[in-house]
Order: structure tokens, then C-alpha cells, then sequence
């Protein structure tokens, strides 16, 4: 790669970075200026701080989620699959689908 297409990869990657960081200071400005309460929209230095100060616990959440959601797939994959087939190659739904 040249030093020309660096320069335009490190370009595009940097917008979405800066899209997010002023998105982010604007939230957090919107916050103080307009005095919204904190239960309502809190600011993002506070969020980040208690996905700080909780991460143990958001991690071992998360893990827990991400495995009912897996099992949950699997299931329906083992389940959806041959239900499929079977509909599908059935004389029965065929012969109702080509009406």
C-alpha cells in the first residue's frame, strides 16, 4: 500500500471515530445545558464510569445472555431446519401452495 492510500485509510477511519467523540461531548453538553435528571438520561462520563465500577458484573451478565441467546439459536436452528424441509417437500403443502 502507498503512502497515498495510508493516508485515505487512516482518513476514513478517523470520521466515524470523530462522528462518535462529538456525539458523544454534544450528548454530555445537552445533558448540563438543558439540567435533564440524571434517572432520566444520565451523561456519558457517568455511564462510563458505572460500566467501570460494575464490569465484573455487567461481564458475567453479558456471558449469561450470550449463552441463552446461542442455546436459543441452536434450538431454532435444529428445530426450523427440518421443519422446513418437511414442509416444503410435502405433497400436502404443495398441493395447498398451488392453488
Amino acid at each position: 500500500m502507498n503512502a497515498r492510500a495510508q493516508r485515505n485509510a487512516w482518513r476514513n477511519a478517523m470520521y466515524p471515530v470523530a462522528a462518535i467523540v462529538i456525539l458523544l461531548v454534544l450528548w454530555e453538553v445537552a445533558v448540563f445545558v438543558f439540567r435533564v435528571p440524571p434517572y432520566l438520561l444520565p451523561p456519558p462520563s457517568r455511564v462510563f464510569a458505572e460500566i467501570w465500577n460494575n464490569g465484573a458484573v455487567l461481564l458475567r451478565h453479558g456471558r449469561a445472555t450470550l449463552t441463552i441467546i446461542l442455546v436459543a439459536f441452536a434450538c431454532s436452528t435444529c428445530l426450523g431446519i427440518p421443519l422446513a424441509l418437511a414442509i416444503s417437500f410435502s405433497p400436502i403443502f404443495a398441493h395447498a401452495s398451488a392453488r
